[in-house]
């Protein structure tokens, strides 16, 4: 944390009379309370009530929003635990979201048991915590295009990163080995793009509601969504239904292998740009925040003119549907705009190229 403090003073114990207490005029803290409760329930078997502030017993856990600490920001926090209560304020509920994640780290680790624990200590040490983060982009990614992931494993995921204060998930939905989001225009993205993975298997993809079911687990734990759909390369499961807007030597088919490079969209054809277009109108219909990933990298079979054309066009395509694009490194040779965004990677591959 950015500062903590340990006190003199004996632990805070949650016992079976333990409650939480919420700010009272917010759902939206009321739904933080019951997270934390949940999480204290489960190993430890006790009934932790969530009720609003009003007049706390000893031995609570109290919940609140403070809007003359505005300087935390967004997801800042300030934590105060005590022998007879534990006080978590912040400015927002981003940062009360954050705060219980403390709580939970502090607790002894059989807190994160899915089964009742047999313990008689459950204490949180004496101290003062006041923390915001460094950076306000902390993100993960989770590629379900070469491995598709149902969505209650990307919930799972989203956990991971909730417990970590992680606010972003770079989800990877198409591939040359899968396309996994469901798109009305263009129903042969899934119909035929989406039915196997690296090294064979099912495959398989999110319908709409899938995917709203994800944002919307994400969205209760303060995580943004981006989706990335890579493009000029990388796209083989696109054109396994679409193979007009390919010109490639290479016929489109099934692929379940790890060569990267190879496919790419035909960038002189007007259908491409139709294609481009429809894609990224519907996803970001259905995607809230304000990113969209283009991918953009290991482009082996294009000239250097024709990706720059590529990606400048489709910058504004991305544009004109309220978004602002990120793209892989490549992306740079192109002329980007103010809000277009470079993701930095680096692996034996690029180290090698």
């Amino acid at each position: 944390p950015a500062s903590m403090v340990l006190a003199a003073g004996p632990p805070f114990e949650i016992a079976r009379t333990t409650g939480i207490y919420v700010d009272g005029s917010s759902p939206e803290v009321a739904s933080i309370g019951e997270v934390l409760a949940a999480q204290i329930r489960r190993p430890t078997g006790f009934p932790v009530a969530v009720s609003p502030i009003g007049a706390p017993s000893a031995g609570s856990i109290i919940l609140r929003l403070a809007p003359d600490r505005a300087a935390l920001g967004e997801e800042g926090y300030e934590l105060t635990v005590a022998r007879d209560s534990v006080r978590l304020l912040a400015n927002r509920p981003a940062g009360l979201f954050r705060g219980i994640q403390t709580i939970r780290q502090l607790l002894p680790a059989d807190i994160e048991s899915e089964t009742g624990v047999e313990r008689y200590d459950w204490s949180i040490p004496a101290l003062s915590i006041t923390d915001q983060p460094r950076f306000a982009y902390r993100g993960a990614m989770l590629d379900v295009s070469r491995h598709f992931f149902t969505v209650k494993e990307v919930e799972q995921y989203l956990d991971v990163l909730a417990l970590y204060k992680l606010n972003v998930l770079h989800l990877h939905l198409s591939d040359d080995q899968g396309w996994r989001i469901q798109i009305d225009s263009r129903p042969k993205l899934t119909a035929m793009g989406s039915l196997t993975q690296v090294g064979g298997g099912p495959g398989g993809f999110y319908t709409k509601q899938d995917y709203q079911t994800i944002l919307a687990y994400a969205q209760a734990r303060y995580i943004l969504i981006v989706p990335e759909i890579d493009m000029p390369s990388h796209i083989n499961a696109a054109l396994i239904g679409y193979p007009e807007i390919s010109c490639g030597q290479r016929p489109p088919a099934l692929y379940t292998g790890t060569e990267v490079g190879w496919s790419s969209l035909c960038v002189d054809k007007e259908e491409t740009y139709a294609f481009v277009d429809d894609v990224i109108r519907e996803l970001s219909a259905m995607t809230p925040g304000p990113y969209f990933h283009i991918g953009g990298d290991e482009v082996r079979t294009l000239s250097h003119d024709q990706y720059v054309k590529f990606i400048e066009r489709v910058q504004t395509i991305v544009n004109k549907y309220g978004k602002k694009m990120i793209g892989w490194e490549e992306i740079a040779n192109a002329r980007l705009k103010p809000t277009t965004i470079t993701h930095q990677w680096k692996s034996d591959s690029a180290a090698a190229a």
